[in-house]
């Protein structure tokens, strides 16, 4: 009886740290004023993938990279900072959003940013090359649902 309560009580201690090191990854990006693609990796796989929460930035970059060839070029490394229009593009491939003309005949972060502006994914005026915020990385992520019609 004290083996099994011993058991079970470590396996509990166990799932609790593992979801402590997913809430810290979030508070990390949360915090961010520039978000990395690490980190934007990061909650593209933990939103399509459901046991990737467990990954580092390091890793989902490097599995999110080997999964979407020919999407991220390979000087780009999980620490570079990346802008609104790279992100909106990442999202656009990770999710199959098809989008519009333009994007269908030449699919590129460019006429990516410009969709997700369209389809009310990424609000306010902002600059396409400026640098993404950890809370903003977040808010597009969670609107990407509507565009699907609340599938994934």
């Amino acid at each position: 009886m004290k083996r099994t309560l011993c058991i079970t009580v470590a396996v509990l201690i166990t799932i609790a740290a593992s979801f402590g090191q997913a809430a810290e990854k979030v508070d990390t990006i949360l915090e961010t004023e520039k978000a990395t693609f690490g980190q934007a990796a990061y909650l593209i796989q933990t939103a399509l993938n459901e046991g990737a929460d467990t990954l580092d930035f390091e890793t989902a970059f490097d599995r999110f990279k080997s999964e979407n060839q020919n999407v991220i070029r390979d000087s780009v490394t999980a620490g570079d900072v990346i802008p609104v229009k790279t992100y909106a593009f990442l999202l656009m491939k990770a999710f199959n959003i098809k989008g519009g003309l333009m994007y269908r005949i030449y699919p590129c972060p460019r006429y990516a940013y410009r969709e997700l502006r369209y389809l009310a994914v990424i609000q306010g005026n902002s600059d396409p090359d400026a640098p993404m915020t950890g809370s903003t990385m977040l808010q597009i992520l969670g609107r990407i649902d509507t565009v699907q019609g609340g599938e994934q």
